[in-house]
C-alpha cells in the first residue's frame, strides 16, 4: 500500500459474476488527522477488474471500509478507473477516467 501499512493480506484474483475478476485486501493503516481516537484501522477493500467493449476497455474498481474508526460504518471510499486506448497522431495511447 506504500502508506506504512501493516499486516497486508492480498487474497488470489478469482472469477466474479458480476466484476469479471475480483480479490479481497485487508491490512492495518495509520490514521492521520485528529490526535483522539485510534491511531490505526483496519481496511478492507474489495479490488475488481474487467473488460468491455470487446476488451478494448478496461474497468477497474476498488471499494474499502474502515472498521475501526467513528461512524465508519456510513460511508465506504468507492474508486473507479475507465481506461481505453486512443489514437493521437502518429503515437497510440491511453485515456484514463
Amino acid at each position: 500500500q506504500g502508506q506504512d501499512c501493516k499486516k497486508v493480506t492480498v487474497l488470489k484474483w478469482t472469477a466474479h459474476p458480476h466484476f469479471g475478476q475480483a480479490r479481497d485486501v485487508t491490512f492495518l493503516s495509520p490514521i492521520r488527522g485528529p490526535k483522539f481516537g485510534p491511531k490505526t484501522t483496519t481496511c478492507h477493500q474489495t479490488q475488481s477488474y474487467r473488460f468491455r467493449n470487446h476488451g478494448t476497455t478496461l474497468i477497474i474498481e476498488t471499494s474499502q471500509v474502515m472498521t475501526d474508526i467513528p461512524y465508519s460504518d456510513y460511508f465506504r471510499v468507492e474508486m473507479r478507473w475507465e481506461i481505453k486506448p486512443f489514437s493521437s497522431g502518429p503515437k497510440p495511447g491511453c485515456q484514463v477516467s
